[in-house]
């Protein structure tokens, strides 16, 4: 009955975007219009980068916005657009409870990564 609620509370609940960037130290904008919203029940992320197609992605979920875990992965950008445009759908019915805070991290190397800053949304 609580699983059912909680999925009926996010169908109900507004869309809410929210945009983010990442700059590194050089002024180079990594990671760009980065936004995340809960639309018709699933977690939709959606960002530009100048890095190549081929770039392999986290998608990570905060219940606090400082410590994050991997809930899924994008390797590549969105089939359907151009120009580095790489997209994350997932039902939220399947994301643990409790996470309010997302965020994507360019894995650049094994010891190297990029994070976008972090998205309140409320499920």
């Amino acid at each position: 009955m609580k699983k059912f609620f909680y999925i009926v509370m996010i169908l109900l609940a507004a869309t809410v975007t929210v945009s983010a960037q990442v700059v590194n130290a050089n002024g180079e904008v990594k990671i760009e219009g980065f936004t995340a919203k809960i639309n018709q029940g699933s977690l939709v992320m959606n960002w530009k980068s100048g890095q190549p197609e081929t770039s392999n992605w986290q998608v990570q979920g905060s219940e606090d916005g400082k410590l994050y875990i991997t809930i899924g992965f994008v390797f590549g950008q969105d089939p359907s657009k151009k120009d580095n445009q790489f997209s994350f759908k997932q039902p939220v019915a399947k994301i643990r409870p409790g996470l309010k805070y997302y965020r994507v991290l360019l894995m650049e190397s094994e010891d190297r990564a990029v994070a976008s800053n972090g998205i309140r949304l409320e499920k």
